[in-house]
């Protein structure tokens, strides 16, 4: 395996960081980066086994990091990596505010409670919406190589619910819900059963660096040790993406689900 092709949203700058960069480079002879905003994911078209772009600004955003190519061609590359691309917990919940599952132990309300199976079906349907596992299914419809799916990291510790958008408030109710833990661990479960169904690897967040089942410790965000309100910075942005020191952390699993010997990492 000596040709790794990565593709992602801006999280892909958990695998391009100077820390985490030359861990993942010890495994192959060779890297090409792909990074694109989800919304122009879509914008790369089928032509003869390859994803060609189809429009110049996909076709810009391809050549900045890919060192000018506009086409992945599937055929060149010993293995894949997807990361981000709309693929995360967040679709998960959702579902949450109209309904929980059995094994959520929150209360109801004016919630419809529905078993887990049930629910779990409902979320994979939200899953099959993004445009990580969109790429997943053609570059397995084209080859036999490894594919790693890579959800996104779930948001950083921290941040007051009131300083939150609305589709952050799901995270915030079933952390007081009590069902967290629960939402949790459907999703590793759903991870599992389509990275079975759809003959891939797909690694949920990281259980190692969770300060609860839905956020992630504060030393992993890329949101400042100390967080002052009223400073001048994008603070959801900031919640929303992982630092290097997840990269890093990420990397020995990106390693075990490509088949290859978990490298060393600082």
């Amino acid at each position: 395996m000596t040709r790794l092709c990565v593709i992602g949203n801006s999280h892909i700058g958990l695998l391009t960081s100077d820390d985490a960069l030359p861990v993942l480079a010890s495994a192959f002879e060779e890297i090409t980066f792909f990074a694109c905003h989800s919304s122009l994911v879509k914008g790369l078209k089928p032509d003869a086994g390859s994803l060609v772009a189809d429009n110049d600004e996909l076709r810009a955003a391809l050549e900045m990091f890919s060192g000018g190519r506009t086409r992945i061609d599937i055929a060149d590359y010993d293995a894949f990596v997807i990361i981000g691309h709309e693929f995360g917990i967040f679709g998960m919940l959702e579902l949450y505010p109209g309904f929980l599952s059995d094994s959520m132990p929150g209360p109801a309300g004016e919630k419809y409670r529905l078993s887990d199976e049930c629910f779990l079906a409902a979320a994979r349907q939200v899953a099959l919406r993004s445009e990580a596992l969109w790429l997943a299914d053609f570059i397995r419809s084209q080859c036999r190589t490894p594919v790693v799916v890579i959800s996104e990291s779930n948001p950083g510790e921290g941040l007051p619910e009131s300083f939150m958008p609305w589709w952050y408030l799901p995270f915030y109710a079933a952390e007081k819900n009590g069902d967290a833990t629960a939402i949790a661990a459907l999703f590793r479960e759903l991870c599992a059963r389509l990275a079975y169904e759809r003959r891939i690897a797909v690694l949920p967040p990281m259980a190692e660096v969770a300060a609860s089942g839905l956020f992630i410790r504060r030393e992993f965000s890329r949101l400042p040790a100390e967080i002052n309100l009223e400073d001048d910075y994008d603070f959801m942005n900031l919640m929303t993406h992982a630092n290097d020191k997840y990269g890093l952390r990420l990397l020995p699993h990106v390693f075990r689900a490509l088949g290859i010997e978990p490298k060393a990492t600082p």
